[in-house]
Parts: C-alpha cells; structure tokens; sequence
C-alpha cells in the first residue's frame, strides 16, 4: 500500500514538473486554432470560395505532415529543448507577417510554414513526454497533455474577439501566444531528455494491428480538418458573423473535450470497435441539423454535438491500433498514427473545399456525414473478419 501511495505521489510530482510544457502546449495550440479561424473566416468573407478556404487549411496541415516527417530528425540534431522555442519563434514571425500583406499567395505560403513549425512542436512535446514519462503512468501524462490540449484548442477561436484591439489585429494575439509558447518550456532546460525522437512506424503495419483503428484516424483527421478551418467559411456562409463563428468552433472543439473520458470508459467495458460503430453512425445523424436554418444557440449545439461524438473516434482508433501493438513498439506507433491522422487533414480539406467551391458550402457536412457512415460500414466489415475484444483487467 506505501509503496503504490509512493509511487502515485512520486508520477503528480513529475506531472508537475512539467507544468511549463503544458502551458506551452496551451499556448500554441490556440495560436494554431485561432490562426486557422481567423485565416478562413477572412477569405470567405473577402469573396474567396470554399477551394480556396481549402486550400489554405490544407496547405497549413500539409506543413503539418511535412514538419512530422522532418523534425523528427532535427531533434536529434539540437535537442527537444531548442527546437519548440525555436519552432515557436519561426511560427511567431510568420503569424505577424498576415496583417502585412494581402496577397492571397503569401498567406497560402503563410499557412504552410506556421503548419511546418507547430508539427515540430508537437514532435518535441510527444517525443519528450515518451522518453521521461514511467510506462505505468504514460497513458495518465498523455491524458493532460490532451487536457491541455483541448484546452488550448477551445480558446483559439474564442479569442477572435480579443485581438481586435491590438495593432495587428487577431493575427498578432496569435504570435504573442506563440511567443508565449516558447518562453514557458524554458524552465524545463535541465529536464530535456537526450536523443532523438523515435521515428513513426510505417502504414503497413499499423493496417495490420487494425484496419479500422488505422481508418479512424484518417477519418477523424478529415473531420478535425474541416470543423477548425471549413465551417469559418461554412458559418458565414450561413450569416453568421465573427462571434458568432468562433462560438461555433469553440463548441465543436468543447464537445470533443467533454466526451472524451465517458466514450473512453464505456470502449473499455463494452468493446472498442463496438463503440466506435455507435460513434461513427451518430456523428452521421448529428451532421443532419446543419443542413437547417438555425439560430445561433441551436448552431452551437449541434456543433458540440457532432464534436462530441466524432472527435472520440480518434482516441478509440488510436487505442484499437495501440491494443496490438507490443510495448516496444507502441511510440514508434503514435508517430505513425498522428502523421496517418495529419494526412486526412490535408486531403479533406482539399478536396471538400474544392467541391464547395462547385456545389456551396453545405457540401462540407454532406462529405462528413458519407465519411463517417462509411467508417462504420467498414468497421462492421472489420468486427466480422477479426472481431476486437474488449480490454480484460490484468
């Protein structure tokens, strides 16, 4: 009993520790989101249809993609310790160049250097939480560094409003969050652990642990996607204006953070395949309201609960890939995932805004809705050939 009490007491006192990398993960995550929102509601609202709106948020995350690929490599090189200020500061400088200009190909140039940088941030965050967290307690770390996370990525959008007071506008709150950023990992100096981040395992073999875990991922990386950046465009389209639209994004995000943990439990006594099928279906109906005339408080509802039930499905595919994957391996596996995740990002986007611009804005949750109906039906084609069972206690 003293030894287990010693234990726990020993992992809140590491947490703790870390209380600097949270709040710079804080802090950049709502420069990210607010950057994005601001990004698309702008374009709409300057006349740009939904293929350029796409493209700009799929420029950002194919940055995303390409700084996961990279970076990886630089932390080896510098360390965790200099490369998240030094992404930060890049991501910083390039967030206050928005208000400089107009052309709409520096801001897609923009979108993609900033998309570069926060990706190397996340390879440092991830690949350091794995080399200092004890395996016992690695899943409770990683579930605050999601904590913050969302956090973070709820704030963004509502600071919209906040930065219109400062010269520069939204764009120059998101760099001083950046900056930010950067500053409040800098007590961690002494605790930045040494070598570089392990590379992500390969597609092939995480299709083997799970080909409906894997398929999850991407699908929520679609969704994600287009709830951050699509549905700024998406709301002015429907009349909504500033405000209104960063209330829209913020409950979309806030009902993902709060049905975390109960989808979570209820995958871990009733069957994670099972729940991610339930999930997948009823973030399919839930996308059916959008296709309404609302008013605003009806708008969020329904945002936060499309949120609630399709952002889940990224910790249930993850888990269900994770499940089969043998201890070694298993952050090798999260690399792999979340850059399998970051790839739907660019492509949905892409390809939605691009339909968007030919058939109007409410193509964005008629191709959500399809997608998620389609993961179900694969994931039932998935418990047929291999059923998952539920995790049974040790």
């Amino acid at each position: 009993m003293l030894s287990g009490y010693s234990q726990a007491k020993s992992n809140l006192a590491a947490a703790v520790r870390l209380w600097p990398l949270f709040a710079g993960v804080l802090l950049f995550v709502a420069a990210g989101t607010l950057q994005n929102t601001v990004v698309s509601y702008r374009l709409a609202s300057a006349g740009h249809g939904g293929d350029t709106v796409g493209l700009s948020v799929a420029l950002y995350f194919g940055g995303l993609v390409l700084g996961a690929l990279v970076t990886p490599k630089i932390v080896g090189r510098i360390g965790h310790f200099r490369l998240f200020p030094a992404m930060a500061l890049v991501s910083a400088i390039t967030m206050g160049l928005f208000p400089a200009t107009s052309l709409i190909s520096a801001w897609m140039v923009a979108q993609a250097i900033t998309g570069f940088c926060i990706a190397g941030q996340y390879v440092a965050v991830e690949s350091w939480l794995n080399r200092v967290a004890e395996p016992d307690y690695r899943s409770r770390l990683f579930g605050i560094y999601m904590f913050f996370w969302f956090l973070g990525a709820g704030l963004g959008p509502v600071l919209m409003a906040a930065g219109t007071t400062l010269p520069g506008g939204v764009f120059m709150l998101a760099a001083l969050l950046m900056v930010g950023s950067g500053i409040a990992v800098l007590p961690l100096f002494r605790l930045s652990p040494k070598g570089a981040a392990v590379p992500p395992l390969r597609v092939a073999a995480l299709y083997r642990a799970s080909p409906a875990g894997l398929v999850a991922t991407f699908v929520v990386g679609v969704s994600f996607a287009a709830g951050l950046g699509l549905t700024a465009a998406f709301g002015y389209d429907k009349g909504l204006d500033e405000a209104g639209v960063a209330a829209f994004v913020a409950c979309f995000v806030a009902g993902g953070a709060l049905t975390q943990y109960p989808i979570g439990h209820l995958a871990d006594t009733w069957g994670r395949a099972q729940v991610l099928v339930l999930c997948a279906v009823m973030s399919a109906l839930s996308a059916l309201p959008m296709f309404m005339d609302l008013p605003l408080a009806a708008w969020c509802l329904a945002a936060a609960a499309f949120g609630g039930v399709s952002l889940p499905l990224y910790t249930l595919g993850v888990t269900m890939v994770q499940d089969q994957m043998a201890e070694r391996d298993r952050v090798a596996a999260a690399g792999g995932l979340l850059l399998f995740n970051a790839k739907g990002s660019f492509l949905g986007p892409l390809l939605i805004g691009l339909m968007a611009g030919t058939f109007g804005s409410d193509t964005l949750f008629v191709v959500l809705c399809l997608c998620h109906l389609g993961l179900a039906l694969y994931t039932l084609r998935d418990i047929r050939r291999a059923p998952t069972p539920a995790l049974q206690p040790d």
